[in-house]
């Protein structure tokens, strides 16, 4: 879903990772999204508006790679910044 929206929503996305511990074979990262809306998402037209989002996601790595990923994003957060919810700007 983040690649989604920094690939077709918001081409220009950056990110910044604050936080980006380890554990053994666990790996888990916090990132912060930041771009504009540039396309179509979830059936919202471009509305260029600045936006961001927060995700934080595990990974075990085995053998230098990648093994298994769990991930979350804040969507409603986005959502919201696109006016497509109740209250949304």
């Amino acid at each position: 879903m983040t690649t989604r929206c920094t690939t077709s929503c918001s081409p220009t996305t950056s990110s910044t990772t604050p936080r980006s511990p380890a554990e053994g074979n666990l790996v888990t990262t916090y990132k912060t999204y930041h771009g504009t809306h540039e396309g179509e998402f979830f059936g919202i037209a471009p509305t260029g508006r600045a936006i961001q989002f927060e995700t934080g996601d595990a990974m075990r790595v085995v053998d230098g790679r990648i093994a298994e990923h769990w991930g979350v994003a804040n969507l409603f957060s986005l959502m919201e910044q696109l006016g497509a919810t109740p209250g949304g700007r």
